[in-house]
């Protein structure tokens, strides 16, 4: 390092002084473009997430895992039926929004297979079983909100399965099945409630099948404006969800109120509900500062590098001609 140094010296010395200056210049011009690069690149961290994987006991609302969310809520109703929570435990793979690495408790025992969290509401009088968490911190303009979702099975009219993004208990946005209806997936916003099929420019029909082999959901909204504030959901399917392929995406608009928690349901269905990974991502760097910069930085050390010739130049006519 020692000889490198000296010989960088020298080299440096050896140069007039602009030359020197736009030769560093364009060095660290090159330094400042990686790192800026780099940083642009670099994954964006949750600001809350949560999944199955940190939770030990059937009843899992009472356990509060993850980062970035309030304490769990749960409102059972039976009405002459059950509803309740428990752990789908995943041996055989079916559930697709299953996370891997935890520990799920059962009726005898624990079980280390894979698992998410089960909701169920079943017989009896329009049974419900409704969970919900706040947000720490309110959803912002470009920031998502993303949930997985497998259901076995709905039901005729009366039934019906989803999550809400709420402001406290207000409904700001829904994504639901409600049985006897369409075979589609719902979409409740400021305007009403309209199924995916019908949304203009959306990504088409999600029946029952595409939801029973698990899906992943994500709601962004956008800057409000005068008449609300837009948003964009995108639909894709979990891992192991042969259904259908890609990005479903679907827009339309939202009261603007800030969203500061989701809730979980499930209404009289014949079979259960499951849910995973809640997770809110903020807004990703903006990805034109980097090429910016480095283009900047190497103007100006291309400006120092044409300095070097020329005074190179006229140094050598000198000595020639003394």
């Amino acid at each position: 390092m020692r000889k490198k140094n000296a010989i960088l010296n020298l080299f440096f010395c050896g140069l007039p002084a602009a030359c020197a200056v736009g030769l560093l210049a364009l060095l660290a011009g090159s330094q400042i473009s990686r790192a800026a690069t780099a940083a642009a690149a670099a994954p964006v961290a949750p600001t809350a997430t949560d999944n199955a994987s940190n939770y030990t006991t059937q009843t899992w609302p009472a356990q509060n895992g993850g980062v970035g969310f309030g304490p769990w809520k749960q409102t059972s109703v039976p009405n002459g039926g059950s509803a309740g929570t428990y752990f789908k435990t995943d041996p055989a793979g079916g559930i697709h929004i299953a996370t891997s690495t935890g520990t799920a408790g059962t009726g005898t025992g624990t079980n280390t297979a894979n698992a998410a969290w089960g909701v169920y509401a079943n017989g009896g009088t329009a049974p419900t079983e409704d969970i919900s968490r706040t947000l720490i911190t309110p959803l912002a303009p470009n920031q998502s909100f993303s949930i997985a979702w497998q259901s076995g099975g709905i039901g005729n009219a009366g039934s019906s399965a989803g999550f809400i993004l709420q402001h406290g208990g207000t409904t700001v946005f829904q994504l639901a099945f409600i049985g006897g209806n369409k075979n589609d997936l719902s979409i409740t916003d400021k305007n009403g409630t309209t199924y995916a099929a019908a949304v203009v420019g959306g990504g088409g029909k999600i029946p029952f099948a595409d939801l029973g082999g698990g899906i992943v959901a994500t709601f962004t909204p956008g800057t409000a404006n005068s008449t609300g504030t837009p948003y964009v959901l995108t639909i894709n399917p979990a891992k192991g969800n042969t259904r259908f392929n890609g990005t479903l995406k679907y827009t339309g608009t939202v009261a603007t109120i800030a969203i500061n928690q989701f809730d979980i349901f499930d209404h009289n269905t014949t079979q259960d509900n499951f849910f995973n990974s809640p997770t809110v991502t903020p807004a990703g760097p903006a990805l034109a500062t980097p090429k910016a910069a480095s283009e900047l930085t190497f103007a100006s050390g291309a400006t120092g590098l044409a300095a070097v010739g020329a005074m190179g130049l006229r140094g050598r006519r000198k000595r020639k001609t003394a």
